[in-house]
């Protein structure tokens, strides 16, 4: 399994992941936070922390 491209495809779209203001988390498995949780290559921290994170409740 590949995944790692959304920020690439956010740039692509003219989005930077500084601008992301919120970050909508379906359910908590590990290979679906991506970006959450990880530090960009070069990064001090993940990507989307300064956004608000929104988890369901059963979660």
């Amino acid at each position: 399994m590949y995944g790692g491209a959304l920020l690439d495809g956010l740039r692509r779209l003219g989005r930077e992941p500084h601008r992301i203001e919120a970050v909508a988390i379906t359910h908590l498995h590990t290979d679906h936070l991506g970006w959450a949780w990880s530090t960009a290559p070069g990064a001090g921290a993940p990507p989307f922390a300064h956004a608000t994170h929104f988890v369901a409740a059963p979660e």
